[in-house]
């Protein structure tokens, strides 16, 4: 991918899951509880401080931290 400068991708909820703000960071909007399951998807929760993502073999949310 060149010249990207800032996409937003949606799931079906309308949670903007992350920014592309360079080719080598993600920004990741903050929220505070879990946005609803999907295997895969991940997510800055501003509470807890943690970058979780969703294991859907164990159905769960984990800690990347």
């Amino acid at each position: 991918v060149s010249n990207v400068a800032n996409i937003s991708t949606l799931n079906t909820d309308d949670v903007v899951v992350a920014n592309v703000v360079s080719m080598a960071a993600l920004q990741f909007t903050g929220l505070s509880a879990d946005p609803t399951a999907s295997p895969g998807l991940m997510y800055y929760n501003s509470i807890s401080g943690e970058l979780k993502i969703y294991n859907g073999v164990l159905a769960q949310w984990q800690s990347l931290n």
